[in-house]
């Protein structure tokens, strides 16, 4: 447990600004990479496609993109 790091993440619970908020969210990932109490091998992302014309991207469930074959239909 860090006392600091769990007021940290406490706050946007209540916090309505979106500046305040990304702030505190900065903070609080400063301090866990200055702690470093882990090491991320990898990041949970997501896809969003928002136009159909993206022809051929690629699936991946490890993450690993080849955006080779990845296009624009006219």
């Amino acid at each position: 447990k860090h006392a600091e790091y769990d007021d940290l993440l406490d706050k946007p619970l209540t916090q309505h600004d979106s500046n305040s908020l990304l702030e505190t969210l900065y903070q609080a990932e400063s301090l866990l990479m200055e702690e470093m109490p882990i090491i991320p091998i990898s990041w949970k992302t997501k896809d969003y496609l928002v136009s159909s014309r993206v022809q051929n991207w690629p699936a991946s469930l490890v993450l690993l993109r080849t955006y080779k074959y990845v296009h624009l239909q006219n």
